[in-house]
């Protein structure tokens, strides 16, 4: 099999009304298309609207024996210190958006958003954004 060439492509955090969570945004290149079953997309502010797209019965799904990276996307704080982190294993998705939750969120304080692609135990890329909350 082929060695894949993954990059991340970009990395938006979007902090949410309440100060505590942060959309992060994360599009990666190289992936094959997959049958992964449509887009959902959700309203950032206090309502809840949530709407989904099927995806076109056209889609192709990849070989069963893909080898996909995982990902880990962290909220770091000013001392590079990470307040929030969630791990992805065999990411199959173009383009994500997960949230995250700052436990004690401080409005002074310059967050840096980090996604890492690993593969084989291996950084193969990392993308950071910084941000600030809401004052």
């Amino acid at each position: 099999m082929t060695a894949q060439k993954y990059r991340i492509l970009s990395l938006k955090p979007i902090v949410l009304d309440d100060n505590r969570r942060t959309l992060l945004e994360l599009a990666v290149d190289g992936l094959p298309q997959t049958g992964g079953g449509g887009f959902c997309g959700i309203n950032g502010g206090d309502s809840a609207a949530v709407m989904f797209f099927p995806e076109p019965e056209t889609a192709v799904s990849p070989p069963a024996n893909e080898d996909y990276p995982d990902v880990e996307l962290s909220i770091l704080n000013s001392q590079r210190e990470p307040v929030a982190s969630m791990f992805i294993v065999q990411h199959r998705e173009a383009v994500i958006s997960m949230t995250l939750h700052i436990p004690r969120p401080n409005p002074d304080e310059q967050y840096i958003a980090r996604a890492e692609l690993i593969q084989a135990d291996e950084i193969i890329d990392v993308v950071e954004a910084p941000f600030s909350l809401h004052r």
